[in-house]
């Protein structure tokens, strides 16, 4: 397979060796993290979410993309 095949990962997720070599194509961000750039390559480019945030659906793109945690 050449490079030119290949497609780019969607934000909220990433592709690397642990993922390719499982035969998977792209895996999401884990819940509780976000990645807003496409064509990312370790799971360690999901961040955590925005403080006062929290997100218990996987591929988040946006920091802000989970509830605000509650007041306290």
């Amino acid at each position: 397979m050449s490079v030119d095949n290949c497609t780019a990962c969607p934000a909220g997720t990433f592709s690397g060796h642990d993922v390719a070599a499982a035969n998977t194509t792209c895996a999401a961000c884990p819940a509780g993290t976000f990645q807003p750039d496409e064509a990312q390559t370790e799971a360690e480019d999901c961040a955590p979410c925005g403080a006062g945030h929290y997100s218990t659906t996987q591929a988040a793109t946006r920091a802000d993309d989970g509830e605000a945690g509650p007041a306290g």
